[in-house]
């Protein structure tokens, strides 16, 4: 129902008619920091000036806001799950039972091996890899390569396809507008094995994102020993102890470049990933979140 904008929410449906009693897991409803209707409105419009996309994200708001409320007062809804923490500075659920997962995301399958991929040498350039659109940042990445290339030279490598043709017009120009063809190399889509190499080769990895429940991007980066410089927002608040990580305010280009700045001029960035960043990475597999939702389970069964 992704492309939807009226959904219905089928597990309601059959659960209402069946009798059987079920578990919400919330992921996408608190990605977004909605705080008040004016800086959301403010917000939308620095993000984007496509009258679309303002459009779009108001509904967005009162859409959420009735989903909120609906969903507190479904019948036979036992509990709701969250995945992060942060997750209830955007999205507060009035319920009984609420759950938050202590490990909401896996990093890697099993039968991935990192080790071949975190002997590559470092290469001086910045990467940056998501779905293409102005919710993960995209329009900003120009303004803050602009900003590192006053004390630094290099390039970035952006990978990953546009959600939209009109997002990817609006972007090419904006890297005509700063005469940026000669720093931004895009790869568009990779399989798996050509992602982790650009991402083991990246010196940094830079990633304005606003919309986040627990980004699994910033998780693949650090296990192949990439540096990270996020927004501070909730849904990457999680990696906010830990040294690889710098989390700017949001919309702060210059703050994010300056971080990048530091980042790239570092002999031995290998000083930021210690045991702590090491711990959190074998920590968060995805065996151990299956024992969550089991322990969740078996609480309200």
């Amino acid at each position: 129902m992704y492309n939807a904008i009226f959904s219905k929410n089928y597990t309601k449906i059959l659960s209402e008619r069946s009798g059987v009693k079920y578990i919400n897991v919330l992921q996408g409803l608190g990605d977004l920091s909605f705080g008040n209707i004016g800086k959301y409105v403010y917000d939308t419009i620095k993000l984007s000036k496509n009258y679309r996309i303002l459009l779009f994200r108001i509904y967005q708001y009162f859409n959420r806001q009735a989903l909120k409320r609906n969903i507190a007062k479904q019948k036979n809804l036992v509990a709701v799950v969250i995945i992060n923490r942060n997750y209830q500075e955007n999205f507060t659920i009035q319920f009984d039972n609420v759950n938050v997962l202590k490990i909401g995301n896996g990093i890697w399958n099993s039968n991935i091996h990192l080790i071949k991929y975190t002997q590559n040498v470092k290469k001086n350039y910045i990467i940056y890899f998501a779905r293409l659109n102005y919710t993960k940042g995209i329009f900003e990445i120009p303004i803050v390569l602009k900003n590192i290339l006053k004390c630094c030279n290099t390039k970035l490598v952006i990978v990953g396809n546009f959600t939209r043709e009109t997002e990817k017009y609006q972007f090419i120009q904006i890297v005509k507008k700063y005469k940026l063809e000669d720093n931004i190399i895009l790869k568009g889509y990779l399989t798996n094995e050509q992602l982790y190499d650009e991402i083991s080769k990246s010196k940094l990895m830079i990633y304005p994102s606003h919309s986040d429940s627990f980004s699994l991007a910033i998780s693949q980066a650090l296990a192949l020993h990439t540096p990270v410089i996020a927004y501070n927002i909730a849904g990457v608040k999680i990696y906010e102890n830990l040294k690889a990580v710098r989390l700017v305010n949001e919309f702060d280009y210059k703050a994010m470049a300056n971080e990048a700045v530091r980042i790239l001029k570092m002999k031995d960035i290998n000083r930021l990933f210690d045991n702590n960043l090491n711990d959190f990475i074998n920590e968060h597999n995805w065996n151990n979140v299956a024992m969550e939702y089991k322990s969740i389970i078996e609480k309200y069964i």
